[in-house]
C-alpha cells in the first residue's frame, strides 16, 4: 500500500511540473530587433537554479529534482525528473553538453565529482570521482574537469569509457579552462597570464601577459575573462566603468585592436560572425566585428520585471545566443532566459 501511495505522489508531482511549463511558456515575450528574433522566458527561482548548460539545439536548466529544456526554435519547454543534485556555481560554469548527456560537477549519492545524466531521461548514467569539482569544459573528443580551487587540476574525461585518463597542472591561480584551436586554455584572472596547453601530451606550449598597462607603466586593477577564437585572444579586461575588450594574437602575443565597452562583465563569446558582450549598461549586449575591430551594434534584452537585474551571462551554440541571468533578489527573484536568433526573412506581400 506504502509503494502504490508513493508512487502515486510521485506521479502527481511530475504531472503537476509538466502543467506548470505551459505557464513559463505563456510569460514568453517574442520580440524583433537589430534583424534580431528574441524570446524571453522568466524561468525558477535563482536559488533553485544547479546548473545551465546549452547543446543539442536547446538550453538546459538543472534544478534539485528536474532538468528543464528550451527547444531552441520554438521556445517550448519540457522536463525530466532527475536524482538530487549538490553542486554549486556563481557563473554557469559547472555543467556542459556532450554526448547526449548533461555533465554536472557537484555530490549526487554521496560521490563527489562529475554526474553524466542522460538528456534524454534523466537518469543518472555514470559518477566518476573527483576531489572538489567545479569547472566543466568541452574538448574534440573529451570532456575537461577543473577541480582543486586555487592549485586546480584538469581531468580529462572519456565519454565512451566515462573513465578519467590524463591530467593537467595549470598553475596556481589558473581558472576559466576552455579548449580553442586545438588546445587547452587557462588565465589568472588577477594579472593576465594565459597559458596554452596540448591536450594530448599535456605539455604547456605557450605562456605570455594579456595584462593592459597603465599610461604610467603601473598595472591598473582589472579583472580578465578571456576567449579564444580562430587564432586570437579576445580579451575582457573588466574594470567596472573603465573596461575594454582587447585582440591578441595568440601566436605572436601582439596586440591587434582595443575597444572600449564600459560596465561589461564575464568572457566574450562568439556567434553569427561577430564577438558578443555583456554589460551593465543601457545595452546589455554589445556586438563587435572581428573584420573592423569596432562596436557594429547593441541590442538590449527584454526589460526585466524587478528591483534588480544581474549582468546577462552569455551563451553561443551554433544557431542561437543565450543570455541569461537573475531578475530580482534572491528568495523573490527569477531566472530570465533570452534565446536570440536571426530573425526569418519578412514574407513578400
Amino acid at each position: 500500500m506504502w509503494k502504490v501511495l508513493t508512487e502515486f505522489r510521485l506521479a502527481l508531482a511530475f504531472l503537476c511540473l509538466l502543467a506548470l511549463l505551459p505557464t513559463l511558456a505563456q510569460q514568453s515575450e517574442s520580440i524583433r530587433a537589430a534583424g534580431l528574433d528574441v524570446l524571453s522566458i522568466d524561468g525558477p527561482k535563482p536559488k533553485d537554479v544547479l546548473a545551465v548548460a546549452v547543446g543539442d539545439g536547446a538550453a538546459w536548466i538543472l534544478t534539485k529534482d528536474r532538468l528543464a529544456k528550451m527547444d531552441a526554435i520554438t521556445g517550448a519547454w519540457s522536463a525530466v525528473p532527475v536524482p538530487p543534485v549538490k553542486t554549486w556555481s556563481w557563473d554557469f560554469s559547472n555543467a556542459t553538453i556532450a554526448a547526449g548527456s548533461l555533465w554536472v560537477t557537484g555530490k549526487v549519492n554521496k560521490v563527489q565529482g562529475v554526474h553524466r545524466i542522460d538528456l534524454k531521461t534523466g537518469q543518472l548514467t555514470s559518477s566518476i570521482p573527483i576531489r572538489y569539482p567545479s569547472q566543466t569544459v568541452g574538448g574534440d573528443t573529451a570532456l575537461w574537469i577543473f577541480s582543486g580551487g586555487r592549485n586546480g587540476t584538469l581531468f580529462r574525461i572519456d565519454p565512451q569509457t566515462n573513465t578519467s585518463s590524463r591530467s593537467i597542472q595549470p598553475g596556481k591561480e589558473f581558472g576559466q579552462p576552455q579548449f580553442a584551436d586545438g588546445s587547452l586554455w587557462v588565465i589568472n584572472p588577477d594579472n593576465g597570464t594565459v597559458r596554452r596547453f596540448d591536450p594530448e601530451s599535456t605539455k604547456m606550449l605557450d605562456e605570455f601577459s594579456v595584462a593592459r598597462p597603465h599610461e604610467h607603466g603601473f598595472l591598473t586593477n582589472f579583472v580578465y575573462y578571456f576567449a579564444v577564437h580562430n587564432g586570437d585572444v579576445w580579451v575582457n579586461e573588466a574594470s567596472g566603468e573603465k573596461s575594454f575588450l582587447t585582440r591578441i594574437d595568440a601566436t605572436t602575443h601582439r596586440r591587434i585592436a582595443e575597444v572600449r565597452v564600459d560596465n561589461s562583465e564575464f568572457a566574450p563569446v562568439f556567434w553569427n560572425g561577430f564577438v558578443w558582450l555583456s554589460t551593465d549598461s543601457v545595452f546589455n549586449i554589445i556586438k563587435v566585428d572581428p573584420r573592423t575591430n569596432h562596436i557594429a551594434g547593441q541590442i538590449t534584452v527584454p526589460a526585466a520585471q524587478g528591483p534588480v537585474a544581474t549582468v546577462p551571462f552569455l551563451f553561443a551554440d551554433k544557431d542561437t545566443l543565450w543570455a541569461v541571468r537573475k531578475v530580482g533578489y534572491t528568495i523573490y527573484g527569477h531566472l530570465t532566459i533570452q534565446r536570440i536568433r536571426i530573425a526569418a526573412a519578412e514574407t513578400k506581400q
